[in-house]
């Protein structure tokens, strides 16, 4: 009630008072000062925007009802301009920021929001468009609102609404999200923060944490194992990383589709054998060898690329699990986050048209539930050749991986299936046909 007193019957009172003197003027101009919080509402904010609003409607309604009468109304809509609350603000802004001069300090809030002046409005540029509503240089104009705000967008489409600025951490949950992760596993570290308090924020990722790193590698092998999906662990850098190395190794010989997630320390000081605390001298090499793959996160540009080159990674055949690095710096760099769809894309990746048909006689079959179909196509070699050659690289720890998983895909590049259950089989057989997941199951 005290903002429509303050914002709404404030034009009301002075306007039921004035308007015999308007009238009898012939040239009556009332002109109302508001705020673009009329059209454009912001949260935490319901009772302001609310009046405003009524505002802005009341403005139409009597320049309507006044017109013939020979009064105008219209209104200003005030964006960001200069003024004490600012100016409070500024002083009070953190420690971080006092190395900002107040020029530099409105740059960036005018940045922020988004105003493409990049600036703040004066208080004197206001004033002379109440000067103009009120003169009459605007005669032939009433019922309308000039808009004092440095372009700022009034009602964003969906895309600009959508497009916000998150940290790296939140666009990987984001992402895991879409590739239908519903759990992950691991130790709570400075160094995995970011993407924890992400994922604890969205709430769509369950995060359990576990004792130790190779009891949350344990766990994500064996959800990954269970569900058929992408299993999930995140670890913090140097001896953490290495803790997981045992866990990592299992998943490797039994082939689990598994991400990796481990901290690293800030870039600037990364490979400089500074001895800088956490570091783990050539972590990734170690990372490279206890994984089918391992990668860096660069820059925070290339974190979803490099995540989501992982994750394919992981999910094609032979499957395993992949590292990847990300520097504690770049987990919480602030990038875009943009519309994203409802299904993760990264399973889709053959762009040849795929058929059913038959398991294969020459492939071992992992159980006895098995319905015996697939999803194929052909390469270059030729069906009997390609079967007998990926027989030859099937090792039963792939045949046991095989049994808890839901289907089986083939696709065209060609792939070296190595078998990590011995060393007759661990040479580089080469495989052109590469299995994507596992066998179709009967339940």
């Amino acid at each position: 009630m005290e903002e429509l007193q303050l914002k709404f019957f404030s034009v009301i009172h002075p306007t039921r008072a004035f308007l015999p003197q308007l009238e009898q003027s012939g040239e009556g101009a009332i002109v109302c000062v508001n705020s673009l919080l009329a059209q454009q509402p912001e949260p935490h904010m319901v009772a302001t925007s609310a009046a405003r609003a009524g505002v802005l409607n009341l403005v139409r309604s009597m320049a309507t009802e006044f017109a013939p009468k020979g009064v105008r109304v219209n209104g200003i809509l005030i964006g960001l301009v200069e003024s004490g609350q600012w100016r409070r603000r500024f002083e009070a802004r953190p420690e971080e920021d006092r190395n900002l001069d107040w020029a530099a300090w409105t740059a960036r809030l005018a940045q922020q929001k988004h105003i493409p002046l990049g600036r703040l409005g004066l208080p004197v540029e206001a004033a002379r468009a109440i000067l103009f509503l009120a003169s009459p240089l605007s005669s032939y104009t009433t019922g309308s609102h000039i808009d004092i705000s440095g372009g700022t967008p009034v009602m964003p489409n969906q895309q600009q609404y959508e497009q916000q600025q998150v940290t790296v951490g939140c666009a990987i949950t984001a992402f895991l999200e879409q590739c239908g992760v519903k759990a992950a596993f691991g130790v709570i570290s400075i160094h995995n923060m970011p993407i924890l308090d992400a994922m604890g924020e969205r709430g769509k990722i369950r995060f359990v944490p576990a004792r130790g790193e190779a009891g949350g590698t344990n766990m994500a092998d064996a959800c990954a194992r269970t569900t058929g999906g992408l299993g999930v662990c995140l670890t913090s850098t140097g001896t953490a990383a290495g803790n997981a190395a045992g866990a990592m190794v299992e998943a490797l010989t039994a082939g689990t589709p598994m991400l990796h997630i481990t901290g690293q320390i800030e870039t600037p000081y990364l490979d400089q054998s500074l001895a800088y605390i956490h570091e783990a001298p050539d972590q990734l090499t170690m990372l490279k060898a206890v994984s089918k793959a391992a990668f860096r996160v660069r820059s925070a540009d290339t974190a979803i690329s490099t995540i989501k080159l992982a994750v394919q990674t992981a999910l094609t055949a032979p499957t395993g699990p992949v590292s990847v690095e990300i520097p504690i710096d770049i987990q919480a760099a602030l990038i875009d986050m943009r519309p994203t769809s409802s299904r993760c894309r990264c399973r889709n990746t053959s762009r040849r048209p795929m058929r059913w048909t038959r398991w294969p006689s020459a492939w071992p079959r992992p159980s006895a539930r098995c319905c015996g179909w697939a999803v194929v196509h052909a390469t270059r070699a030729s069906r009997s050749s390609a079967c007998s050659t990926w027989a030859s690289a099937w090792s039963p720890a792939h045949k046991a991986a095989a049994s808890s998983r839901k289907t089986i895909r083939a696709r065209s590049a060609p792939t070296t299936c190595t078998s990590r259950s011995s060393s007759s089989t661990r040479a580089a057989t080469r495989c052109w046909w590469s299995v994507r997941a596992c066998a179709a199951m009967k339940r």
